[in-house]
């Protein structure tokens, strides 16, 4: 995961150590002028085998896809609720990213809807009771999922099990997804970056862990906690029943500018024992 902006020396580097896939975080990325980030994928392309994923929406493209901003608890007024009673945001959302698709390479670049919040849940807010039946939020989801999956036949979705004291609707998205895209037809991928973040709430690890192995119709891969966590956290992830790492060397939250010798021998490792694993 790019949660900085990666040079292509090191994104070669990168590649060099078995990485094949990256995700560029919206709320760097999709803040960007429009040219410079399609640039920037554009040279990821041209100058790298690596596929891309594009996380669509933690940062929104349009401020009026989110509820007023007086309709939100004081807490949650920077990272507002997309507004699912208005029926022109769920089309607006599915015009931006086939605009994307439009202007990039299709068979190297996916797009991926989260739902709200980076993913955590579709209603994520204690304080303020959800406006609508979880049936429209997770009909909201499907809609959007539907130009991700027709893609190359995979639905990915962002969750984070074990954040705990929030309207968890882990199961609901989950069902959702599964009658609309049925798993003969498709390959399902969640992502669950804080598996084991120790200040998670709700049990912490052992929370994460079932959530993943009560759930076995999706792959799932699992934040390792930063390059180091690859070596920490590689065992634990295989018996939490983890399709594999989410890894992000390079991160807004850690001071790391480049990526370094250390971290790709992690990476090399990691790949090297998940392959194993999965023979």
């Amino acid at each position: 995961m790019a949660g900085k902006p990666i040079s292509i020396p090191d994104l070669l580097k990168l590649e060099e150590a078995g990485i094949e896939t990256i995700l560029l975080a919206d709320y760097i990325h999709l803040g960007l002028p429009w040219d410079v980030f399609l640039n920037r994928i554009d040279s990821i392309i041209q100058e790298t085998n690596l596929k891309i994923l594009i996380n669509v929406f933690y940062t929104p493209l349009h401020d009026w896809w989110l509820i007023p901003i007086e309709q939100s608890s004081p807490a949650y007024r920077l990272t507002r609720h997309i507004n699912y009673i208005n029926p022109e945001v769920g089309p607006s959302i599915d015009r931006c990213m086939m605009d994307i698709l439009a202007r990039v390479d299709r068979t190297r670049v996916q797009v991926l809807f989260a739902g709200a919040g980076g993913g955590e849940f579709l209603w994520e807010d204690n304080n303020l009771s959800c406006p609508v039946p979880i049936k429209v939020l997770t009909d909201f989801l499907v809609d959007r999922q539907r130009i991700c999956a027709d893609q190359f036949g995979e639905v990915w979705m962002m969750h984070h099990h074990n954040l705990g004291g929030n309207l968890d609707t882990t199961t609901a998205i989950n069902n959702a997804l599964y009658n609309a895209f049925p798993t003969d037809e498709y390959e399902h991928y969640r992502i669950q970056s804080i598996q084991f973040t120790p200040g998670a709430t709700v049990g912490g690890e052992e929370f994460a862990k079932r959530a993943v192995l009560s759930n076995p119709k999706s792959k799932y891969f699992v934040g390792s906690e930063w390059a180091e966590g690859l070596a920490v956290n590689c065992e634990k992830a295989k018996d939490h029943g983890a399709y594999g790492f989410l890894t992000s060397p390079m991160h807004t939250h850690i001071s790391y500018t480049q990526i370094e010798d250390w971290m790709l021998d992690n990476i090399r490792e990691a790949i090297r024992k998940l392959s194993l694993e999965r023979q």
